[in-house]
């Protein structure tokens, strides 16, 4: 028995050490990314990151810039540093709550989960892989042949990716997403089976902040997101009866303060005319923006989601029992509907920003899907064939994205 302690114990500590060498490297890593984007070193590293330090300074760069935290975080940098550096520290400070939400959320989810053969031999181990492999999901991007070339051969452009290492309001607003998603999922899991908990209402406030401040960092994640959850809530509230509706109040109130601020949001930003007199606003129309990216669209899903399908397939019985997996697809799909049916009216339709919610599911698609083939694959509940089929997909996003990365780490287009 004390060798079976002073081995969890172990295995607890290697965990916590690979995590934070992983980490440090991660974040120094991001670091040098984001300052060369900031100074245009080179004369590459496209970004919008120049218009962000033209911003803190007090020049109008004719972008309202609604969701101000961000900027509110570089700007008290700035007190310190050169607007350059202010504004590669405040992303890379905010993108390096992505890793450390995802180890701390996934951890619990997995202790939720179960997701180990034997608990007295498997737990810490478990925890070790999941530690790689988080890292790895923040490195994955969109399959594409890495030696095509010219200038018709496109990568990002109109297939997108769960890792837009180019835009950093994106990166910033991800780590507070990461704890919106799985503080809901937790919510969740308590108002599916009814436990009673003195403390729920903590959980309610980190969601609820959490939220808040993913909003205030950018709107995008929140608009599927918020689809999605008040779909599944609904459901589950009409199968529980009026009965329970204190539960669902107090998920309510939660999310009233976000609310609020997409209003706020939206009434600034698509409204009215520009300089020139061009109509601004939200348009509708199937897959018109989306066409104005890519003339295959259906081509551009399956090259930006290949392993999360291939793991859909092979796990279609999971979607009636883990809701958190269940959600996930759920949310997925308002995304992709979201990206497909509206845009911008005016010269920025091209942009195609609703895609930036299609982005976060893509990368919570990923995470959850990682999480199930690590289920499986300790559990052994799927043949050695299928499971090299999901974990092969999951490998050639990899491998395309440190391709794809080193590409924008050395001054090529993201495009």
């Amino acid at each position: 028995m004390k060798q079976l302690v002073k081995k969890e114990k172990k295995e607890k500590y290697v965990d916590y050490a690979l995590f934070v060498i992983l980490w440090g490297a991660y974040c120094a890593l991001m670091l040098l990314l984001f300052h060369r984007q900031t100074v245009n070193y080179a004369g590459g590293y496209e970004s919008d990151m120049k218009s962000y330090v033209l911003y803190i300074q007090g020049v109008d760069t004719g972008n309202p810039y609604a969701y101000p935290l961000m900027f509110w975080v570089a700007q008290m940098f700035a007190f310190v540093l050169r607007p350059q550096m202010a504004v590669a520290f405040a992303v890379t400070g905010l993108n390096a709550l992505t890793p450390l939400a995802l180890k701390v959320y996934g951890d619990r989810y997995i202790d939720r989960r179960h997701i180990y053969r034997d608990a007295d031999k498997e737990q810490g181990r478990t925890k070790i892989r999941f530690t790689v492999l988080l890292f790895t999901c923040l490195f994955v991007s969109m399959l594409f042949w890495p030696f095509a070339g010219g200038e018709e051969v496109y990568r990002y452009k109109g297939v997108f990716s769960p890792n837009p290492f180019h835009n950093a309001t994106y990166l910033s607003a991800r780590g507070f997403s990461v704890i919106s998603f799985f503080s809901f999922l937790e919510l969740l899991d308590g108002l599916r089976t009814k436990v009673d908990n003195r403390n729920v209402w903590k959980q309610y406030l980190v969601f609820g902040v959490s939220l808040l401040l993913t909003t205030m960092t950018k709107p995008s994640f929140t608009l599927g997101f918020g689809v999605a959850a008040g779909i599944v809530v609904l459901g589950l509230w009409l199968r529980q009866g009026i009965a329970e509706w204190k539960r669902y109040l107090w998920m309510a109130l939660a999310v009233v303060p976000t609310l609020l601020d997409l209003l706020y949001q939206y009434s600034g930003v698509f409204t009215g005319a520009d300089a020139t007199g061009t109509e601004l606003g939200i348009g509708f129309g199937w897959l018109e923006a989306w066409h104005s990216c890519a003339d295959r669209v259906w081509l551009s899903v399956l090259l930006g989601m290949a392993f999360p399908l291939v793991v859909l397939l092979c796990n279609l019985p999971q979607l009636k029992y883990n809701l958190g997996y269940c959600f996930t697809w759920v949310m997925m799909v308002a995304d992709f509907l979201l990206a497909a049916c509206l845009y911008e009216k005016g010269w920025r339709m091209w942009h195609m920003n609703f895609a930036w919610g299609y982005m976060y599911g893509m990368f919570f698609a990923f995470v959850m899907s990682t999480v199930i083939l690590l289920e499986n694959t300790l559990k052994k509940k799927q043949k050695s064939g299928v499971l090299t089929l999901q974990w092969g997909a999951f490998w050639l996003h990899l491998i395309c994205g440190v391709i794809y990365f080193v590409g924008i780490m050395n001054g090529g287009s993201y495009i």
